[in-house]
Parts: C-alpha cells; sequence; structure tokens
C-alpha cells in the first residue's frame, strides 16, 4: 500500500515493513530512495509465517498518527509517528477474526473524512466502524452480495461521510 499526508508518503507491503518518505527531502536529481522513518516488522511475525501490511491509513487531522493492519496478527496497529524509536504500537485495535479453513481477518482500512471513525474491511464479507475515540466497534455492516476476501481490496469513505466503497 501506499498513502500520503501533505509531503509526506507511507508505503508497506509484503516484507512487513513500513516507509514513511519526505517529497520536500528529495533533491532534483535523485528519488525518494532513503526512508525518513522504517518500522520493521509493523505486525508481528510467527515462526510459521512472516509479516505482511496490507493496509495503511494517516489519521485525518492527526497527521502524526499512521494506522496498518496486516498480518499474521491481523490487528489494527496506530503509530504515534512522534514515537516510533521501537517498533512497538501506541494503540492496538484486536478486530473480529472469522474461522475456517484459512482464517484471516481485516484486509483494508480507511478513515472518515472528520477523524472520527475508522472503516475495517473484513474478510467475512463484513465491514466494521470502528471509533477512534473508544476503539470499540460501533456498527457492523454486511451484504449477501459483499465479497471481501481479496488482499487487493481497497476501500474508502465519500467525503459527506453517508458511503463506504470497497472493491478490488
Amino acid at each position: 500500500g501506499r498513502f500520503g499526508f501533505g509531503d509526506v508518503v507511507a508505503m508497506a507491503g509484503r516484507d512487513g515493513a513500513i516507509r514513511l518518505f519526505d517529497s520536500r527531502m528529495a533533491s532534483k536529481s535523485s528519488r525518494l530512495n532513503n526512508p525518513i522513518l522504517s518500522i520493521a516488522s509493523a505486525h508481528k511475525k510467527t515462526r510459521q509465517s512472516g509479516s505482511m501490511v496490507s493496509g495503511l491509513q494517516f489519521v485525518p487531522n492527526q497527521q502524526h498518527q499512521l494506522l496498518s493492519i496486516g498480518q499474521p496478527d491481523y490487528n489494527i496497529n496506530m503509530w504515534d509517528l512522534r514515537y516510533t524509536k521501537t517498533s512497538t504500537p501506541s494503540q492496538v485495535i484486536t478486530t473480529p477474526t472469522p474461522f475456517g479453513k484459512r482464517t484471516r481477518a481485516c484486509v483494508d482500512i480507511c478513515c472518515s473524512p472528520d477523524g472520527t471513525s475508522l472503516y475495517a474491511v473484513n474478510s467475512n464479507n463484513t465491514v466494521y466502524k470502528v471509533a477512534l475515540g473508544n476503539y470499540e466497534i460501533e456498527r457492523e455492516y454486511a451484504h449477501p452480495q459483499l465479497k471481501t476476501g481479496s488482499f487487493y481490496l481497497r476501500s474508502s469513505v465519500s467525503p459527506d461521510h453517508r458511503y463506504v466503497a470497497c472493491g478490488t
């Protein structure tokens, strides 16, 4: 995933690391190849598998806060970018995990434009609304035709906060 806030761009992927780049730091002759901040193993590794970050989101109106979701823990981690000397998130939001042959959980996240709500798209064909004030699940959205089992799925909230869209 790749997301930005102003001049800062956050990137993450299958290596499990989050890297932040500042476009103001690049010269005209160089590319953005030196991150200003790296968070290695943003989601806990296990012996059986490594870690992967499948979604990133800056919190609107809180540019120092970055949310990530990944495997194998499938938690939503909130990172306070002012204090990242360790790879410990400032807040961990546990999401429901579906059961079955291939247990997976949340695959993408997005925030409301005012930064008060987080929407977590789960692989059990459900979207969870989480209050960013108390980090509790407020509501669940589901529809028989909603299929959310792909890691390539992305989501977004409309500017008026009335709609959540997700798709591949």
